[in-house]
């Protein structure tokens, strides 16, 4: 609880320096545990967006990590297909889920296995050039 809030006050301290009042939240950030072998993982958070404009997630980067990418989890004829997504927009005064089944981070090559507790800090680069670190929690794969 008190790193959520520790994301949501460096969220607005971060975005106040770039000329935008303290309005994006930070929301259950975690990532899924994988077995050592596993090269990918994924990632997980609520944005609540406090202000009246739209903020817009143009990439992501963590050092944990390999790459980081964007992606969404559709269904079609019955199949569900990962794809990747350029860009995911918090509407003003409203609110953006990350989770399983649906949007989420895809983290590419993990630097190292991490384990159930661990905490990992990945950059979210906003347009316009700001960019937004939040601290994840490791949690297990059954969670």
């Amino acid at each position: 609880m008190f790193l959520n809030s520790l994301s949501m006050l460096t969220a607005g301290a971060l975005l106040a320096g770039c000329g935008r009042a303290p309005a994006l939240e930070i929301d259950d950030a975690w990532v899924r545990s994988a077995p050592p072998s596993a090269t990918v993982q994924a990632g997980y958070f609520t944005l609540h967006n406090r202000a009246a404009s739209d903020f817009t997630i143009v990439g992501a980067y963590s050092n944990a990590f390999g790459s980081v990418e964007m992606h969404e989890t559709v269904t079609s004829d019955g199949v569900s297909r990962m794809r990747r997504i350029e860009r995911l927009v918090v509407p003003g005064g409203g609110s953006l889920e990350l989770a399983p089944g649906g949007r989420h981070l895809m983290l590419i090559d993990p630097q190292r296995p991490y384990a159930p507790g661990d905490r990992l800090e990945i950059v979210l680069e906003l347009d316009g050039g700001a960019n937004q670190a939040i601290s994840f929690e490791v949690r297990p794969a059954a969670y």
